[in-house]
């Protein structure tokens, strides 16, 4: 903060003026007072900016605080990342009801326009298919998303032809004890090419993959035959 101040030469006019700072949602007060930042050494102003998280501040309408609140903007906006929103939603079926709606809207995202251009892009996919979307939403609320292939335990229960139970297609309540179907070498192969068609794995082999999604398998209870 003392750097920023430092750049501001203060008017006989602003040193008059109480400077009143809000730190974590209380007026900040050294011995009973009121703190304005010529009050401070160096040391101390650099002391302040280092441990207080300062929130919001009043000024008075002078040059010297109108300087002040924007450099103290630029340095927010600096401190302003990119979020991340994690969602599974159906192809074809985005719609600003949960868990759509609360997630990005949050966000500050307008839930409608995700929808639509999901919707869009999952057009071609057989309706319903839960589809992972990764939503990275900027500062400034506007957003990108990645669609990913569906998760390697919804592919195999799939392929092993899994009833539903309680209108959720689920893997063995018992893993080791219990097996709810069967998938042939062949499934494990093609799934294994669903997933590495995914950038983040497009470096995996398709051995390697093989593997990882035969454990998958067994760790749901669906046995792998030849």
């Amino acid at each position: 903060m003392a750097s920023h101040l430092d750049q501001v030469e203060p008017s006989e006019q602003s040193k008059n003026a109480l400077f009143i700072v809000f730190v974590a949602g209380r007026k900040a007060t050294q011995r009973g007072r009121k703190l304005r930042h010529w009050d401070l050494s160096e040391s101390e102003q650099n002391s302040a900016a280092n441990s207080w998280p300062i929130t919001s501040f009043l000024y008075t309408d002078i040059p010297y605080f109108r300087s002040l609140r924007a450099h103290l903007t630029m340095a927010k906006k600096a401190l302003a990342k990119d979020q991340i929103v994690k969602l599974i939603v159906g192809a074809g079926q985005a719609s600003p009801s949960p868990p759509v709606g609360p997630a990005l809207g949050s966000k500050g995202v307008k839930s409608m326009d995700f929808c639509k251009e999901f919707n869009a892009r999952t057009a071609h996919i057989n309706t319903g298919v839960p589809i992972p979307a990764r939503v990275t939403v900027r500062p400034d609320r506007s957003f990108t998303f990645d669609l990913r292939t569906p998760t390697t335990t919804y592919l195999l229960l799939q392929a092993a032809n899994v009833e539903p139970r309680k209108n959720r297609i689920r893997g063995a309540m018992k893993p080791g004890h219990e097996t709810v179907g069967k998938v042939s070498l062949k499934h494990v192969y093609e799934i294994a090419k669903i997933k590495q068609s995914e950038t983040r794995l497009s470096g995996l082999s398709l051995q390697g993959l093989c593997k990882s999604i035969m454990a998958q398998a067994k760790s749901i209870g669906i046995q792998v035959v030849p």
